[in-house]
């Protein structure tokens, strides 16, 4: 995520790479611990919709969107 920060700054355009099955378990652990999508994205280099899509297909029960 930090080198795609940095090529960003400088004008780079990158190809998004899919999350690994490492980065897909991170994700499904962080949510569980009840951190917010945009969040779990944002510390794993995704966007919330990819994090969203990924927690579906594992079969996660996902909160709503005050948390409960």
């Amino acid at each position: 995520a930090t080198v795609g920060l940095h090529l960003k700054r400088q004008g780079v355009t990158v190809r998004h790479q899919s999350p690994t099955s490492t980065q897909i378990e991170a994700m499904v652990q962080l949510y569980q611990l009840g951190l917010p999508l945009p969040i779990v994205g944002q510390r794993l280099g995704f966007d919330a919709a990819t994090v969203h899509r990924h927690l579906r297909v594992r079969g996660v029960r996902l909160r709503d969107t005050h948390g409960r």
